[in-house]
């Protein structure tokens, strides 16, 4: 199962393909580590390191052409695939300090606005029930 994350991107999965004798391919690139074990044409298993986004991948003559595995994400990756997708760089801007000041708001009293809302849910009862 994917890690959740708060920017899940590609599903928080790295997608493993090989096709014929082709180099396997894997997507996405950026903070992937792999290693390839065996001979064959087809993925026997992916494995990945606890901790790390370092995969194993071991070939055989029979398995799978395609495998998705869970990537570990962190708060820079996620930044890195979105600059990689939208093929732009993202940068980081200081909030401005006046953003955090205090200010007022004015609205209408709590009493008032609780009695227009139990009006009207004073006549959906009557309507509903009687």
């Amino acid at each position: 199962m994917a890690e959740r994350s708060a920017l899940p991107i590609y599903n928080n999965v790295v997608w493993f393909n090989k096709k014929n004798n082709d180099q396997p391919e894997f997507f996405p690139k950026k903070n992937i580590i792999v290693k390839t074990e065996g001979n064959g044409d087809f993925f026997k298993n992916v494995t990945r390191d606890l901790r790390s986004n370092s995969y194993t991948a071991t070939f055989d003559s029979k398995g799978q052409s395609e495998i998705r595995v869970p990537f570990i994400t962190n708060s820079t990756m996620g930044w890195e695939l979105l600059a990689d997708t939208l093929g732009k760089e993202i940068h980081f801007t200081e909030p401005k300090k006046d953003i955090f000041k205090n200010y007022t708001i004015f609205s209408q009293p709590t009493d008032s606005v609780l009695r227009i809302m139990m009006h009207q849910a004073i006549i959906f009862l009557r309507s509903k029930y009687y």
